[in-house]
């Protein structure tokens, strides 16, 4: 046991490690991106040691492979707070899933099983929310059909319903998950999903998305070592409310449910790839626009319903300069119209409630905002 939670925790660092270098710009304050923190005044570092959380995170996540002192994983803990504290751009689901798989190591694991039971129900929330929050049109319209088409080349627009297989399939692998007579199976499903979406992310599918390949790995991994292994298989019943790492993991699933009621970040409920969320446009003048970095100016959004200025989806923005995408929430977008319009006043802004622009979107100005 003991040493499938040692392959654990380097799995996990290891793919974290390589998440920060794949958006490491994400991780600098001084940047074209605005930086977006929790709250307004949130004290900032003098800029020479801007970089310097970063770092010592790397350096304790390399440590804890080798030491394992709860006093390391507690230090990481506090820096990863901190760094999402500061930017809420970083608030991204592989983000969150590593802070919640190196809780674990914070407490004294004298039976190691209950952190495998931990980690096994944090996957069964992966699964299930993902799958939830994909039963919307955004994700069988627009995502489905797109990512078919870029992997297969086969146009299903005229089937995108098919689209909710993909998040049936989902929810009945997280709930295979929790039975023994199905849990290899639903493993498995797990795994070729993973599989595909590496695919999805190669070369032949043509996703940008290359900072999620570290955590598709990372996730096969782990499916591996808690549900498919024949030893130390750990009973979902084990799970008791009184034991504080089995309350956190009840918590952390628990709490997705509550995005529909605006009480929880997107990107924290397991919205991956969900068609779910809002999507945010910024429209300049050719001589403002031209003022702008590369990243902004390739970051050009075509549509009839907008206007004839130069409109920039902000996601693909974000894709451009950090690597990451925008999570959805209107303390980003207030943010960034705060920063543009300290250089462009006739600026306009666009808040669509869905991930394509629509025409019911809200408009509003540098002037009243």
């Amino acid at each position: 046991m003991k040493r499938k939670l040692d392959f654990i925790l380097i799995v996990n660092n290891l793919a974290f490690i390589a998440g920060i270098f794949l958006s490491y710009p994400l991780w600098q304050t001084n940047r074209s991106f605005p930086v977006v923190p929790i709250f307004e005044h949130f004290p900032q570092l003098p800029e020479f040691l801007s970089q310097l959380p970063v770092i010592v995170l790397i350096i304790v996540l390399l440590a804890q492979l080798v030491l394992k002192k709860r006093i390391l994983f507690i230090i990481s803990l506090v820096i990863v707070s901190y760094l999402l504290a500061q930017d809420l751009m970083r608030w991204q689901p592989w983000v969150y899933l590593h802070f919640l798989f190196l809780i674990p190591f914070c407490f004294n694991l004298k039976k190691q099983e209950k952190a495998l039971a931990y980690y096994q129900v944090i996957l069964f929330g992966v699964y299930f929310w993902s799958g939830f929050y994909k039963l919307n049109t955004g994700f069988t319209n627009t995502i489905f059909v797109d990512s078919i088409r870029q992997i297969f080349n086969i146009n299903l627009t005229k089937y995108s319903n098919l689209g909710y297989l993909i998040a049936i399939t989902e929810i009945l692998t997280a709930i295979g998950l929790l039975f023994k007579p199905t849990r290899k199976l639903a493993s498995f499903i797990a795994i070729f999903t993973h599989f595909i979406i590496l695919l999805w992310l190669s070369p032949f599918g043509g996703n940008s998305n290359s900072v999620i390949i570290p955590w598709n790995l990372m996730m096969i991994a782990l499916i591996y070592f808690c549900f498919i292994s024949d030893k130390d298989q750990i009973s979902f019943s084990s799970i008791k409310f009184k034991n504080q790492l089995h309350l956190i993991a009840l918590t952390a699933i628990i709490l997705p449910a509550f995005y529909s009621l605006g009480y929880w970040p997107y990107y924290f409920s397991f919205q991956l790839y969900s068609g779910q969320g809002k999507s945010f446009y910024i429209s300049l003048a050719d001589e403002d626009f031209f003022n702008q970095d590369e990243y902004f100016n390739n970051s050009c959004y075509n549509s009839a319903y907008i206007n004839e200025l130069n409109n920039i989806k902000l996601s693909t923005w974000s894709y451009r300069a950090l690597n990451v995408p925008t999570p959805s929430d209107e303390r980003i977008y207030t943010k960034i119209a705060e920063e543009i319009c300290k250089q462009s006043t006739s600026a306009e802004f666009h808040i669509s409630d869905k991930i394509i622009y629509t025409k019911n979107s809200k408009t509003f100005s540098c002037k009243n905002r």
